[in-house]
């Protein structure tokens, strides 16, 4: 039961941290951007985007896990379903 509730607080995290990220970069460094910052900005993006990628690979993880264990319960023969 507990697997089914935090699939989706995965997920939901992952799109709060993803806006978030793009709200940091935005304010932090759109004030003063310059020609070093339009080089460099592809980088500090994927850096702030990293916390959501984390949190979406969680959330793909219990979601695979969570359809696992529904195959398995309806085989009744012992071996995996694929």
């Amino acid at each position: 039961m507990k697997k089914k509730l935090y699939a989706p607080l995965w997920i939901t995290g992952s799109i709060l941290f993803s806006i978030g990220g793009f709200v940091a970069f935005f304010l932090l460094f759109i004030p003063d951007f310059n020609m070093y910052w339009l080089i460099i900005a592809p980088v500090i993006l994927v850096m702030y985007q990293a916390p959501a990628v984390l949190l979406y690979y969680f959330y793909k993880k219990r979601k695979k896990e969570i359809e696992g264990d529904k195959s398995s319960k309806g085989n009744t023969n012992g071996t995996k379903l694929d």
